[in-house]
């Protein structure tokens, strides 16, 4: 199959969506599949994503908005795919040119409705924004021949399934290599939280809330955006790190904490990219929800705690963290455990057949 894989996004950031791309192409060039990536972008930066990049259109040009940028809709005829992968993104009308000539499947990763309605109270910008989505979404969703969800709990949501598309669940997946090799550290035990400030749900105040609440022989160790917090002397805050700088920070932890707060955006499901990192590195994992890979069985390296605002004020909960970290801080996921759960070659090629089977 020629997959067209499109999608608007700054790759030169280098993030967790950008290598999430980047692991799914290589799995479907793996099980034997021909992948071009095409991006719209406001900054083209290097990356570590090989991929057609375009500048974005944007309202200062009311043309170009409409019309889009025609490279890329020339490539991609051009290219001629069997099918266009489309990350879920916020409807462009020259999306309608791509989308009513070529078989196109959607991906999404969220509830964009209630995760945009969320954002729209930040600023009038994000108010504008999540209007015009509104009025623009079943433009996108009407145009596409199947959905695939990264959840089943997603999949279930009315603001999809009132589009009767065919839908498929995939969760996220990850590159499975060798297991890092973890700094032994006897005494005190290591936690690590990659997060965001600017995203609520994510659940960074709950994570320095345990940090208080377990105190000084447990250390946390924060990466990501994290200004302004309670400052306790077992939270070390590192900022933004690339791959290479929070693997030396993960090589010295015990336990990986997911998203605490994912009942702030309304879910009780998810399947975070940062946690499937965790696995991968063979650190076991504190979650705040349901797992999609682990809804069937949850494996003893997984401790899932309620999913709820009040949920570290209960003390059963904080037991079962502690007696969680004290039977698992020196253990280690090895691949062969975590395979069927996370791996990209198993799952992708999973997902690929299905879509095939769909299209064709």
């Amino acid at each position: 199959m020629k997959i067209a894989y499109l999608c608007t996004w700054e790759l030169s950031s280098n993030d967790g969506v950008t290598k999430k791309i980047v692991e799914q192409v290589k799995a479907w060039e793996g099980i034997n599949h021909e992948v071009e990536v095409f991006c719209c972008c406001r900054n083209l930066g290097d990356s570590l994503l090989k991929a057609k990049c375009y500048k974005q259109p944007n309202f200062k040009s009311l043309w170009s908005y409409f019309s889009g940028p025609e490279k890329l809709i020339s490539d991609i005829k051009k290219y001629n795919p069997d099918f266009i992968y489309l990350r879920h993104e916020l409807y462009k009308p020259y999306l309608r040119r791509l989308l009513k000539k070529n078989q196109t499947v959607v991906e999404i990763n969220a509830d964009d409705v209630l995760e945009l309605k969320l954002l729209s109270k930040t600023s009038i910008k994000s108010f504008l924004r999540y209007m015009y989505h509104l009025r623009t979404r079943n433009l996108l969703f009407n145009n596409v021949k199947a959905i695939v969800s990264v959840t089943r709990e997603l999949a279930e949501r009315k603001v999809f399934k009132r589009f009767n598309k065919p839908l498929i669940i995939s969760p996220n997946s990850i590159m499975l290599n060798d297991n890092l090799k973890r700094t032994k550290r006897h005494g005190k035990v290591y936690l690590a939280f990659i997060g965001s400030l600017t995203q609520p749900w994510q659940g960074l105040d709950k994570v320095i809330r345990l940090a208080d609440i377990l105190g000084e022989n447990y250390v946390f160790h924060i990466i990501g955006n994290s200004n302004g917090e309670k400052n306790l002397e077992n939270v070390i805050y590192h900022g933004y790190l690339q791959k290479a700088e929070y693997e030396k920070v993960l090589k010295e932890c015990h336990i990986g904490i997911g998203t605490l707060a994912a009942h702030r955006k309304g879910l009780q499901e998810a399947c975070a990219l940062k946690v499937r990192e965790y696995i991968a590195y063979g650190l076991p994992v504190i979650l705040g929800y349901k797992d999609t890979a682990f809804i069937d069985e949850t494996p003893k390296w997984v401790l899932e705690v309620p999913n709820a605002e009040d949920s570290l004020e209960n003390t059963e909960t904080i037991e079962q963290i502690k007696e969680f970290i004290k039977n698992m801080k020196n253990y280690t996921v090895m691949n062969d455990e975590s395979r069927k759960y996370i791996d990209a070659y198993e799952l992708e090629k999973r997902k690929i057949d299905e879509i095939c089977r769909l299209l064709y």
